[in-house]
């Protein structure tokens, strides 16, 4: 006799087309962060199909989370995934369309396909397998849907006044193994001094090392600086372009204080916040990184 998980495993092979025709949908609507029509379009396209495969659905006043849910109980077993994604960044760099799910070799492309549409999509599609096997379940498993993960959360925010928590649960929104812990981050803002500047500007999004910087003096052309994107959590991985463009522009304080706290290439996390202690090296969170 077959487990539960070879059954679902055969479940979802058998619905192998049904689920990328599913995610191809999700992956075209442009739900960058900030695009909020986009990202509701993305957040109703969920709802619509858990509706339509016979779940209970809800949506917050403000509709900017819903939920999925199957089964009865007592207890719910959350599920957190989100929609909206963060910018495509440098166009040119995209060997496929960002808003195009493409398969190349067994990988799958596409803007927000890990992270998190891939995910939704997937969990939404285990939750259908458990109903039409008819497994019995003793607790509500439930879906939440945010739309606010890459900005402020305030989605998961009015969910919880609305809706409450969930006794436990989980997001696939991350690498295995499974972990139960997550870092915080801060985004500070600091102003400097300068004058005869016309453009100064990089980044693609708060959480990832610019790939681009753009420097313009009044009178002068504006310049451009290369780097390497990177998750903010992986530096290392990446080429900061704001560094570029302070070693070039060497005169200005903003630029002394960026070369003399942060090294381009040394991976460390700068602002002199290593002590060498726990809080600096992570041991659960992985290292602090700035």
């Amino acid at each position: 006799m077959q487990t539960i998980k070879q059954c679902i495993h055969n479940w979802l092979t058998d619905h192998k087309n049904m689920i990328l025709e599913d995610l191809r949908t999700l992956t075209a609507f442009k739900s960058v962060s900030g695009n909020d029509e986009e990202i509701r379009k993305a957040l109703m396209f969920i709802l619509d199909r858990a509706k339509g495969f016979g779940m209970r659905v809800g949506l917050t006043s403000q509709e900017d989370a819903g939920w999925a849910e199957i089964g009865q109980g007592r207890q719910t077993l959350g599920i957190l995934v989100h929609v909206d994604v963060v910018d495509v960044g440098d166009i040119d760099k995209w060997n496929t369309g960002p808003f195009e799910l493409t398969e190349i070799d067994g990988t799958l492309y596409g803007r927000g396909v890990v992270d998190d549409k891939g995910p939704a999509i997937i969990s939404l599609y285990c939750l259908k397998a458990l109903l039409d096997l008819k497994v019995r379940l003793k607790q509500k498993i439930r879906l939440i849907i945010g739309t606010c993960e890459e900005s402020q959360w305030t989605d998961i925010q009015h969910y919880k006044e609305q809706f409450g928590e969930p006794d436990y649960g989980y997001s696939p929104d991350g690498e295995f193994p499974v972990y139960n812990i997550e870092k915080g981050y801060c985004d500070a803002k600091l102003f400097f001094h300068a004058e005869g500047i016309e453009v100064l500007s990089a980044g693609d999004s708060p959480n990832t090392v610019p790939s681009k910087a753009y420097f313009k003096r009044y009178g002068g052309e504006i310049q451009e600086y290369e780097g390497v994107s990177a998750h903010s959590s992986v530096p290392w991985l990446g080429n900061n372009a704001i560094l570029a463009l302070a070693e070039a522009q060497p005169d200005y304080n903003f630029s002394r204080f960026l070369l003399d706290n942060f090294e381009s290439d040394s991976g460390r996390a700068g602002l002199n916040i290593d002590d060498g202690g726990d809080s600096y090296k992570g041991i659960y969170v992985g290292t602090t990184t700035a």
